[in-house]
């Protein structure tokens, strides 16, 4: 699959008959909830296939998860320099 140039291709896993991306599944048994349609799961690593919860970050939209590397590009700093505690990873931590 190609879409602007960058491949696609992530792992993938079937939950309950329904084919869903590894990094996506991680990150909702983190959060203990599926996914919204239009949450985006970033890797700090760029690494498609390290699906560690640590290297996994939450961001409400694309456009959030956009900020964050045209952020990075414009001071020329690298996306894992970024990484910011996530409360989620945090036991007994209050959702936001």
């Amino acid at each position: 699959n190609w879409k602007g140039g960058k491949s696609l291709q992530y792992r993938n896993v079937i939950v309950n008959g329904i084919k869903k991306t590894a990094h996506r599944r991680v990150m909702e048994r983190v959060i203990g909830r599926e996914l919204k349609q239009l949450e985006v799961v970033h890797h700090w690593d760029e690494n498609k296939f390290n699906n560690e919860p640590e290297n996994l970050c939450l961001f409400r939209s694309q456009s959030a998860h956009q900020k964050l590397h045209a952020y990075a590009k414009r001071n020329d700093i690298s996306i894992s320099a970024l990484k910011f505690p996530q409360p989620w990873l945090i036991p007994n931590a209050t959702h936001v």
